[in-house]
């Protein structure tokens, strides 16, 4: 689900397609995408951090649809197997939807975890400060 939140947004039929081409070049290249951890902020445990963190994941989404209608995407690129160019503008929003989803989804569980009272003991970086 944060996978199809972070994915640009479909205007058109072309557009569509090129949706079906930025998962192929995600699956492609995500083993040498680094993962990058850009906020580092404990979710607090109300419904609040859902709504903010939906706001700029839409905020982020916009952005990116932005910058993903500007680009072309060569229909030859789904057939080929080969990886793409880390310089191209298709390989940073690929890059960055799948960076964005790692960090959604590890903060939402860590939302839901913290909510269900899970056990935070021994996670000095996560654990409540006294």
């Amino acid at each position: 689900m944060m996978f199809l939140l972070n994915l640009p947004e479909a205007e058109t039929t072309d557009f569509t397609r090129k949706l079906i081409n930025l998962g192929d070049v995600i699956v492609r290249n995500s083993p040498p995408f680094r993962i990058v951890v850009y906020d580092a902020l404990e979710p607090g445990g109300g419904s609040d951090e859902v709504k903010d963190l939906l706001k700029i994941v839409r905020t982020r989404r916009q952005y990116l649809s932005e910058r993903f209608g500007e680009i072309q995407v060569p229909a030859a690129l789904a057939a080929s197997q080969a990886s793409i160019d880390p310089r191209s503008p298709l390989y940073g929003i690929a890059s960055l939807v799948y960076s964005h989803t790692i960090n959604d989804t590890a903060r939402t569980w860590l939302w839901v975890w913290k909510c269900s009272n899970g056990d935070m003991s021994g996670q000095p970086s996560l654990a409540e400060q006294p």
